[in-house]
């Protein structure tokens, strides 16, 4: 449906450009570990809830792109693996719907994750 209404060329592109973000988010995402810039002596205390909570509420717009991009780009690459198997108009209908479907839900997972977090 919608998957299927965009060009295959453009979905393509998108998963590109979706690798290119994904490099810049997840190296920013990785430095957010570095303890010496939390002022915290081991990778396990920057994982404390106080600190987490800091970062939600500061870079919760940069987490949101983050799972999108990741989300988008996971759930595309294996819908594109599992068209490959198959040419049939009821598998592409079916696998178009399941990607659409998956990708709603763990975006609404997240983002409730990140709006709604409790302060520790």
């Amino acid at each position: 449906m919608v998957i299927s209404m965009v060009r295959p060329g453009y979905l393509s592109l998108i998963q590109y450009v979706s690798a290119i973000i994904l490099i810049f988010l997840v190296l920013w995402h990785l430095i957010l570990r570095f303890p010496p810039l939390q002022g915290v002596e081991s990778f396990i205390d920057t994982m404390k809830p106080e600190i987490l909570y800091e970062e939600i509420t500061v870079y919760g717009v940069l987490l949101v792109l983050l799972l999108v991009a990741v989300v988008f780009h996971g759930v595309n690459g294996i819908r594109s693996m599992l068209l490959e198997w198959s040419s049939n108009k009821y598998w592409t209908l079916i696998v178009n719907l399941l990607a659409i479907i998956v990708f709603l839900v763990l975006i609404v997972v997240g983002i409730h994750t990140v709006l709604y977090v409790t302060p520790p």
